[in-house]
């Protein structure tokens, strides 16, 4: 019925844990962050050798692709920045990150690979796409205008690597029709990434408890933003995620998985869930979803 987005942090990673990959679409693995000049203050939550290939791994062998989480999350400074600089930060932040989810498997059979399928195929990479999420992101017109920029050469990178990806923008519920979220921005957005059919674009959205009443208000402010085919275009390119086991019962994990069905294009979980807890969302999945 859509696409399921399980929500990995990297402080959960170090003790062994069972994952239903079956259920899942999509691992966003949170991540790494920005800094001021567009570098990657800490590269070794990704990179980080062999153990974190073979969870990669693991994923792709159930079908389940693994995109990396991008963030920034302090912005006070950014207006104070000249603009030349604020622009070639962003152009290092899209090489940054595009050269981060082409990093090769290493794994002797992962190098095989194109040998072994006699030059038809490459070495496998380590990201099938890319989540941005930029809570406090300014909202002038200036930044809007930069951020734009920085997804269009975003997108152009990825595209030349010639592999189908994923660009996802994720963000709070309460941001949604404001600055870089607004409702025909979006739509624009989306249209801007899936130009040419080398990239999807996913937009997971935040929501606050009680779900029950944003899920609605965020379906409901659409459809009274948009028209038409682009208000269904811009539903079924959105993700809701949720946070099971807070405020939600099983009945109303029940609730959200069916409303997603019906009403968005996938849903996601955060944090991505664990057995055995993860068990009534399997079991929600596989009756309501799939």
């Amino acid at each position: 019925a859509g696409d399921v987005y399980g929500l990995y942090p990297y402080w959960m990673a170090g003790e062994k844990q069972t994952i239903d990959f079956g259920m899942q679409s999509h691992i966003d693995y949170f991540g790494v962050r920005l800094n001021d000049r567009g570098g990657i203050a800490e590269p070794m939550h990704w990179t980080q050798g062999e153990n974190a290939q073979s969870f990669i791994r693991e994923a792709h062998t159930y079908c389940a692709k693994v995109d990396l989480v991008v963030y920034r999350d302090d912005w006070r400074d950014w207006k104070q920045v000249d603009r030349l600089s604020r622009q070639l930060s962003f152009k290092t932040a899209a090489d940054n990150i595009a050269g981060l989810v082409a990093e090769p498997l290493t794994d002797p059979f992962s190098k095989a690979i194109p040998y072994l399928s006699l030059g038809s195929e490459s070495t496998p990479v380590m990201g099938d796409g890319v989540t941005l999420y930029l809570p406090g992101y300014p909202q002038d017109e200036q930044s809007i205008a930069e951020f734009d920029e920085f997804i269009h050469q975003l997108s152009d990178n990825l595209r030349e690597q010639g592999r189908k990806y994923s660009l996802n923008l994720m963000f709070p519920s309460a941001d949604l029709g404001k600055g870089i979220y607004g409702y025909s921005r979006l739509f624009g957005l989306m249209q801007e990434i899936e130009d040419g059919g080398k990239l999807d674009a996913r937009f997971l959205v935040l929501l606050q408890e009680p779900t029950t009443r944003d899920k609605k208000k965020v379906r409901q402010d659409i459809e009274n933003s948009l028209h038409g085919e682009n208000r269904t275009k811009l539903l079924r390119h959105i993700a809701m995620v949720i946070t099971p086991g807070g405020e939600s019962s099983n009945q109303q994990l029940e609730d959200d998985v069916v409303y997603a069905k019906d009403n968005f294009g996938g849903i996601g979980f955060w944090t991505q869930p664990v057995m055995p807890a993860a068990e009534p969302i399997s079991k929600a999945l596989q009756g309501h979803y799939q």
